[in-house]
């Protein structure tokens, strides 16, 4: 009797130890389970690597024109990333206004290029979405200088370089190497009407 007591009293011991672990939220799970319920990274993002270097930011620019000394300003916005294979990704949206014809020029862009140079991001991109220069390609400068409270100077940005998709391998191989200086160069010798940076009037860009 006493036996079959023990036998009793043990097993009603381990049912209880098994319904404890069973209510424990805390306890872990089997390396099956771990298995399951672990998300799996995309190729995609195993390939990339880690996020080395960003842009981001929106800007507003006020400049004189060549268009019989009016009036143009422009806003501006940018998110783009460089990973760790040298891929990168973003895009960014222009859209210019002529402040007393009422007239606008808007267009969005995808990255394709990122070259950093310490405050500054040369960027190259395509144009998705202007009718008439749909598939363009883009070259521009960005300066992060810091924040405007901070006294130091103002962000800035260059004037958007633009030509035709025709003109892809130019763009790749010249114009999105270039370093900052010898961009603001190209700049001022393909197109002397316009200054080769603007300051940012409202807004900011961050470079990190």
């Amino acid at each position: 009797m006493r036996t079959l007591s023990l036998l009793l009293l043990l097993m009603a011991s381990v049912a209880f130890v098994l319904v404890g672990c069973s209510d424990n939220s805390s306890s872990p799970v089997s390396a099956v389970e771990q298995t399951v319920g672990a998300p799996i990274a995309s190729a995609s993002l195993a390939k990339k690597g880690p996020v080395v270097a960003s842009v981001s930011g929106s800007a507003q620019i006020m400049w004189e024109t060549v268009y019989e000394g009016r009036k143009i300003y422009g806003t501006f916005t940018i998110s783009a990333r460089l990973y760790a294979d040298g891929s990168c990704d973003g895009e960014y949206q222009v859209m210019d206004h002529v402040v007393d014809w009422k007239a606008s020029n808007k267009w969005h862009g995808k990255v394709l290029s990122l070259k950093f140079y310490g405050t500054s991001v040369l960027v190259g991109g395509m144009e998705t979405n202007i009718e008439l220069y749909n598939g363009w390609y883009d070259a521009f400068l960005l300066v992060d200088n810091g924040q405007p409270p901070d006294g130091s100077p103002r962000d800035m940005r260059s004037w958007v370089y633009a030509d035709a998709p025709g003109n892809y391998d130019y763009f790749k191989d010249v114009l999105w190497n270039m370093t900052p200086e010898q961009f603001v160069q190209f700049e001022e010798t393909a197109i002397p009407e316009r200054a080769s940076l603007y300051e940012i009037t409202n807004g900011n860009i961050q470079i990190r």
